[in-house]
């Protein structure tokens, strides 16, 4: 698009460039009434006139019109490297620190200088080390490690043995949940730490705050802490085993105060007897969240201590023909995703008023054959997959067209368009590996440009330890 010329006019004699009356404009020339040399030079040169327009002003904006493409293919692929805008497993976009790393959790940050970077919380259970890595968002460079972040911060009593499960943050601090590995019972803590220094956040306690109840948490949990409102964090408690009394007792989700650390509220919403969280999603009122046993979409009232949710029709949304696995928050909607068992659908869009509004097609395995972590990147929702290619399963990343508008009419359930109607792109992350079952539920995250994935958030697994990149989401 660069170093183009312009066209000639054919005339630029005012005398002989004569527009035609209103009357031919409207009525087109016929047989007996062709147009004379003046008003066929004005008809050209106006079509000439365009296409300068058109020259002048191809180029992307913001380019000279004489630069040539290179600088603009730059603009839009990190570094220059044409490889990095195509596919997630491109060399450009892979970061990869070994198989013994089990990325539990990921978080997009900004320093006070500008660099962006992505932080990720190692899991390893087998040998914890709780430590958070930061990797430049352009360039997949280390930007450093935390240290061990269990070392001195929480209880040490007995024969603890700390693994960080879960990880959410505010921009300038992160919070971690960690579980004792060691014995039964099995406790959990959080405990908040600053960015720029890695040392427990001022106001904390010095061995964080006990979460409530005992028991192993559940292997499908992903976005178990979550940043809810600008002063409160919550947890969802993926080992709660209470009786539903609708109230206080409940512990299925807790609500803590993000400057001191000190618990809210405990609460279970509307969830039902029975049931288990273990995903969170939230518009700052409303607390959305998935119960794995009962394979409910449940809420709870963030101004109401947990107590009650929406109060809506439909809420909680009950499903039992497939498993929930995932959920997330679109700024009007709420996206779930689904796995195929007994051929169901695997997304589902719900609404604040009605719970349950619109239902995808049945899952084609060849397209997507199930659905996991979710992430919004305020467009699209991107989400963890399967793909089915003649009997072998992939791990794959698709983008979702959700409307924003026709899927909220209240009163009755409406069907969606078909998936693959809606389907923008899907990508395999690595097509020599096969599918493991917990990168269903491994993390995905938007921060503001690229989509992050975790290859498989267990150690020891192909595609454990890498993280991939699908860069500039929201131009694809």
């Amino acid at each position: 698009m660069g170093n183009h010329s312009k066209l000639d006019r054919f005339s630029t004699n005012v005398s002989t460039q004569t527009e035609p009356g209103a009357g031919l404009k409207a009525t087109g020339f016929t047989a007996g009434t062709q147009p004379v040399a003046k008003n066929m030079n004005w008809l050209v040169s106006e079509t000439i006139d365009k296409v300068n327009d058109v020259l002048e002003d191809g180029t992307i904006s913001g380019f000279d019109d004489s630069v040539g493409m290179a600088p603009i293919i730059q603009k839009y692929i990190p570094a220059g490297d044409d490889a990095g805008w195509a596919q997630a497993y491109d060399g450009p976009n892979v970061i990869e620190h070994g198989a013994t790393l089990g990325w539990v959790a990921l978080c997009a940050h900004v320093t006070t200088a500008g660099v962006r970077e992505v932080l990720a919380l190692d899991g390893n259970a087998t040998n914890p080390t709780c430590q958070v890595t930061r990797f430049d968002a352009a360039t997949g460079a280390l930007n450093g490690v935390s240290g061990d972040l269990s070392t001195g911060n929480l209880p040490a009593v007995g024969t603890e043995v700390w693994a960080a499960t879960d990880m959410c943050s505010d921009g300038t601090s992160v919070y971690i949940t960690f579980e004792d590995t060691d014995a039964a019972p099995v406790t959990h803590q959080i405990q908040a730490f600053d960015i720029a220094t890695w040392t427990r956040k001022s106001g904390w306690p010095n061995t964080g705050t006990a979460l409530p109840g005992t028991g192993a948490r559940s292997g499908y949990q992903n976005n178990g802490v979550m940043v809810v409102s600008a002063t409160q964090i919550a947890t969802a408690n993926s080992w709660w085993t209470t009786t539903f009394a609708g109230d206080a007792t409940d512990t299925a989700i807790t609500l803590i105060g993000m400057a001191d650390g000190v618990i809210d509220a405990n609460g279970a919403g509307d969830a039902p007897v029975g049931g288990t969280p273990f995903t969170l999603a939230s518009d700052g009122a409303y607390i959305y969240f998935l119960c794995s046993t009962t394979k409910d979409v449940c809420s709870a009232s963030i101004a109401s201590d947990l107590i009650g949710g929406t109060g809506n029709t439909n809420w909680p949304y009950t499903a039992t023909a497939n498993q929930n696995q995932g959920i997330v928050h679109t700024g009007t909607l709420i996206a779930t995703g689904w796995d195929n068992s007994s051929n169901a659908n695997v997304l589902r869009i719900h609404t604040q008023d009605d719970g349950h509004v619109s239902t995808s097609a049945y899952a084609d395995d060849r397209v997507i054959e199930d659905i996991g972590s979710m992430t919004w990147d305020g467009l699209c929702v991107w989400a963890r997959c399967t793909v089915d290619l003649t009997g072998t399963e992939k791990t794959a990343i698709a983008r979702i067209d959700i409307n924003q508008a026709s899927y909220q009419v209240a009163g009755t359930v409406h069907e969606m368009p078909t998936l693959e109607q809606i389907l923008k792109t899907v990508m395999i992350l690595d097509m020599d590996a096969a599918h493991h079952v917990a990168q269903e539920t491994s993390p995905i995250m938007f921060d503001g440009r690229d989509i992050w994935v975790v290859g498989n958030k267990q150690i020891s697994q192909t595609l454990s330890g890498n993280i991939y990149r699908i860069t500039k989401a929201v131009l694809r």
